[in-house]
């Protein structure tokens, strides 16, 4: 059995998950290679064997970290809605439960760098939603208007004070509303008037 094929018996991946680890706990500036082959049990020339550079490892480790969330948006973008408002709510509901499972496995041993590196690698993701019912919808401006959404949900609902998005939740959602042009329906009790004819 030749080197290649011991390294690619999944030393990748193991490199990747140990990555990953420090990564999350010390940031990105406090992580070394040398601390990555340290942790799997390999020579560091094993880790350039496979990536470039420290930022590739990095990139890497976070995009595996991210595929089921990438899915997942995916699949929201191919079960788009008729209704603009539904499909906006139904983002608002998946973002805020995802930011709930975040939470619990970041808690607080999570770099805040990284924390914030995550903020916007899911906002990235998001927009791709956004562009896809923008574009069903027929609205312009749809990049500007898929990356301002995105980024204001996203960082919303992701924010390290936990308890600001739930404050302000229904005011994220009236003011994604006016960006999309979606009617709001606001029962206003109006006192009857008595028709003229009848004074």
């Amino acid at each position: 059995m030749n080197k290649k094929t011991i390294v690619e018996g999944g030393k990748r991946a193991e490199i990747l998950s140990a990555a990953l680890t420090l990564f999350l706990e010390n940031g990105y500036e406090k992580t070394s290679v040398r601390m990555i082959s340290k942790e799997v049990g390999c020579e560091v020339g094993l880790v350039y064997y496979y990536f470039k550079t420290k930022e590739e490892v990095f990139e890497q480790a976070l995009s595996s970290y991210f595929s089921e969330t990438e899915e997942e948006i995916e699949s929201l973008s191919k079960k788009i809605e008729f209704s603009m408002e539904k499909n906006l709510e139904k983002f608002m509901n998946y973002i805020e439960a995802k930011a709930d499972v975040y939470r619990k496995a970041f808690s607080e041993s999570v770099h805040l760098s990284v924390r914030t590196m995550i903020r916007e690698k899911i906002a990235v993701l998001s927009e791709k939603y956004f562009i896809c019912i923008l574009e069903n919808d027929g609205k312009k401006d749809v990049e500007t208007l898929a990356l301002f959404l995105s980024r204001s949900i996203c960082g919303a609902a992701l924010c390290d004070d936990t308890e600001y998005y739930q404050a302000n939740k229904d005011s994220i959602l009236r003011t994604a509303k006016k960006m999309l042009e979606i009617e709001t329906k606001e029962i206003v009790s109006k006192k009857k008037e008595m028709p003229s004819f009848l004074l």
